[in-house]
């Protein structure tokens, strides 16, 4: 099986009946659970729409509304279930840490899956060079020699990132990165996931939290104040500073989403090999759509609290924006997102790579 987005899939996932039964279990899970969810709000809403004169244009409006979205959720089921079986078989290949783990942050432990009870998150993705965005890579040692960047026709998918973190386990802070998606060179037959060249925030809580728990490097930038407006919301490295990186997203979507799985890779310390984290998240008032209005400002490798301006792992970063300026950017993006209301959790980094988890049947627990 191939997809442009997931890469090649392990050819013997399914080799064996019980994989394909967990597939499938999984796939009537998620259709269950999302049906169930959206019948439910259904129900409500005719009821509130019943007591409400007038109230028949509401239920209308908000039936087609609530359609779209569980159509374009149940789109989704088929891959969702498939990371999910996946990540179901590397756990169990004995190459996995326990998804739930303690921490040491600050003298204090820190209990892995790290929760979010509230947030707004926004994305916009760009096509680039990959052998660039490769390049780009590297400037994050040693994620170029253990990474290599999916390509598409000689195209990477990079994406400028924002979160506003309002309730977590790591408290409240915001979030700017720029990520690329990436496979292990060690292992191409995992599933692809992204790898973040650089991010920051303005929570020192936060830098050790994420270090701690995943061995991401965060940067320290005190100075990330989003500004929201009705339709749009900008989100800078440095709101006191016009010459660092900067992203103005759209604000809008009504659609929502469940418990959808995103992979992320880091390194594992020491080692020197790929970590896999998974952030799964559910929203409200999301949207999704191609080519839309959003505006990024770079820096010009001068700025006083850019990206290369900040310290993280104990040395000064090389200039991302000057790298992004040589892809093209800013430009108009091929998609971009915004998540209103999000929820979820992160759990605890699990090695995938260097070893053919494909070779493992899903039922195999003695390794």
């Amino acid at each position: 099986m191939r997809n442009p987005l997931l890469g090649t899939l392990p050819a013997a996932m399914f080799r064996y009946s019980s994989d394909y039964a967990e597939f499938v279990a999984e796939s009537l899970r998620r259709s269950w659970h999302i049906g169930s969810g959206y019948a439910e709000r259904a129900l409500t809403t005719a009821a509130r729409a019943a007591l409400t004169p007038g109230g028949g244009e509401e239920l209308l409006s908000r039936f087609l509304s609530g359609y779209a979205s569980y159509m374009m959720e149940m789109a989704t089921v088929p891959c969702i279930a498939l990371e999910n079986t996946a990540e179901r078989i590397e756990r169990r290949a004995g190459i996995a840490q326990p998804p739930h783990e303690i921490r040491t942050v600050g003298g204090k432990p820190l209990m892995l899956p790290i929760r979010f009870a509230e947030a707004s998150q926004g994305w916009a993705a760009f096509a680039v060079d990959s052998i660039k965005a490769q390049k780009a890579l590297e400037t994050l040692p040693p994620y170029g020699e253990i990474f290599e960047v999916l390509q598409f026709s000689g195209q990477a998918l990079l994406v400028v990132y924002a979160v506003d973190f309002r309730k977590t386990d790591l408290g409240a802070y915001h979030e700017v990165g720029v990520e690329v998606w990436v496979r292990p060179k060690a292992n191409p037959s995992a599933f692809p996931g992204t790898a973040i060249i650089r991010m920051s925030v303005d929570g020192e809580f936060s830098v050790e939290g994420a270090h701690a728990a995943w061995n991401f490097i965060k940067l320290l930038a005190p100075r990330m104040q989003p500004t929201y407006r009705d339709e749009s919301v900008t989100f800078p490295v440095d709101h006191d500073d016009p010459n660092t990186l900067a992203i103005t997203l759209p604000r809008f979507g009504r659609g929502r989403s469940t418990d959808l799985p995103i992979r992320y890779y880091t390194v594992k310390p020491q080692e020197h090999t790929a970590w896999c984290v998974v952030f799964r998240r559910n929203t409200e008032r999301e949207g999704i759509q191609f080519g839309g209005d959003v505006m990024v400002r770079l820096g010009d490798s001068k700025g006083g609290n850019c990206f290369c301006a900040l310290k993280g792992g104990g040395r000064r970063e090389q200039c991302l924006c000057v790298a992004l300026r040589d892809m093209g950017l800013p430009k108009a993006p091929l998609a971009n997102g915004w998540a209103e209301s999000m929820t979820g959790h992160v759990e605890a980094p699990y090695t995938v790579a260097g070893r053919d988890i494909s070779a493992h049947p899903l039922g195999n627990t003695s390794r």
